[in-house]
Parts: structure tokens; sequence; C-alpha cells
């Protein structure tokens, strides 16, 4: 099961649609607390990760959620249209495994889940 961590419930569709018709199944949730809550009670097989969330920082949500047991190997997929220079280098260095672009193909959404997903 991929969590999917955004605000923006036309991308939550849109990636929902595109990993269903992969055979993945997903979970959507839009905030830091509806994220927390849900990988207290679940561990996702991945989370895809909007780095740019309300009232919040979707690579410090990352952090927090891999500060958890259950969740630190967890791979985590940061997404943003925010592809700036400062952008790049804070996704390097935070515990996100790998970053996607916005816009994508999204056969670049589904090869990037396969990689992570056996």
């Amino acid at each position: 099961m991929i969590l999917i961590v955004d605000d923006d419930s036309d991308a939550q569709k849109l990636y929902s649609k595109i990993l269903s018709q992969g055979g993945y199944e997903c979970t959507m949730v839009a905030t830091k607390e509806e994220a927390l809550s849900f990988c207290s009670e679940q561990t996702p097989d991945l989370i895809i990760m909007d780095i740019s969330l309300p009232k919040s920082d979707g690579l410090e949500v990352a952090r927090i959620l891999k500060e958890s047991p259950t969740i630190q190997n967890v791979p985590i997929v940061a997404i943003s249209a925010l592809a700036t220079k400062e952008i790049h280098e804070r996704i390097a260095q935070s515990v996100c495994d790998t970053f996607l672009e916005k816009p994508f193909k999204p056969s670049q959404l589904t090869e990037l889940i396969k990689k992570y997903i056996h």
C-alpha cells in the first residue's frame, strides 16, 4: 500500500489513478497530522510526500516519520513543482529516498515505484 501525502486533491486523484492502474493500493492524506496518525496505525510500503503541505514542510514530516522504527525503512518519494537549486539541495540532504519533479509522465511515477516496491 502506498501512502500519498498531498494537500492538492487533484494531485491525489492523479497519483492514485496512475498507481491503481499499476495494481497498487493507495491511501491519501492531506496534512502532517493525518500522515502521522496514519503511520502510527499502519505501515505503508512507500510514501509519496509533497514537500509543500499546509502549515508544515513535507521534508520535516518525512524526518518525523523516519524516526519511527516501523517507518524508518519505508521509502519516501519527495514530489514538488518547486524545482529550484535550493529545493534540490534540501531534498538531497533530507531523509527522502528520491525526488520526482512535477510535472512528470505517469510512466516515470510507476517506474520509480517499481524501483522501491518489489
